[in-house]
């Protein structure tokens, strides 16, 4: 075997490497973004589960340290201690259903995106039931323990 030939062979088990490492890397990646997704449905379906408990601790606990409820361009209220101050204002109110779905999920490393529809059906503190619905943004951040944690979350009802 010339060296010629002996190059080329290295050449060309160099690609067949080189090819099965960047194949494997886009695979590891794709499953990683879908864990991530996974995930970030996971807690959506979690917050969906405290506000039918009315759980105002466990809903404010979803929320970063800097974290709002409230439409962007509006002040909100920032932070779990004074979301579930404010949620606590709603102790007579009595959630008989809700869901939220989820029309868009992205992830981008330590953040993620959704936008979707809500349903919410209450019962008044003067014991009449109303049902809204509209559409809500929501936006996520990977919290120090890894945990998805709500940045800002918006709803906008729709008549």
């Amino acid at each position: 075997m010339t060296a010629r030939h002996t190059t080329l062979l290295f050449l060309v088990a160099l690609l067949i490497i080189a090819a099965g490492c960047g194949g494997g890397g886009a695979r590891d990646r794709a499953a990683a973004g879908a864990s991530d997704t996974a995930a970030v449905e996971k807690r959506l379906a979690e917050y969906a589960q405290l506000v039918r408990q009315m759980d105002h601790h466990g809903i404010a606990q979803l929320y970063a340290q800097d974290g709002v409820l409230g439409n962007a361009g509006s002040k909100g209220v920032q932070g779990p201690e004074a979301i579930e101050k404010f949620l606590r204002g709603f102790d007579a109110y009595h959630v008989v259903a809700y869901s939220v779905v989820a029309d868009t999920t992205r992830v981008h490393g330590r953040e993620a995106y959704q936008a979707g529809s809500w349903r919410q059906r209450v019962r008044v503190p003067k014991g009449d039931t109303v049902e809204v619905h509209g559409r809500f943004q929501l936006e996520w951040v990977r919290g120090p323990d890894g945990s998805w944690l709500i940045h800002r979350l918006g709803a906008i009802p729709q008549r």
